[in-house]
């Protein structure tokens, strides 16, 4: 079952374009899993939220995805 449908990744590349977050490849692993788990209305919006939360960028700072292992 794919987690994002193509017109939620549209919407997904246009909220994080330009915007800088450094992330662990579990710690992605961990919301993806966590936007499975809700209703396909919130989805987009509860993948973006966990990412601003990990990221702390609710400023509307920068949020470009950087993966360290």
């Amino acid at each position: 079952m794919l987690c994002f449908s193509k017109q939620d990744m549209d919407v997904l590349n246009r909220q994080i374009n330009s915007k800088t977050l450094s992330i662990g490849v579990k710690s992605l692993l961990d919301v993806i899993e966590l936007s499975q788990q809700t209703t396909d209305t919130y989805r987009v919006a509860k993948f973006a939220d966990a990412l601003e939360d990990i990221g702390g960028h609710h400023d509307g700072g920068q949020f470009e995805i950087q993966f360290f292992f």
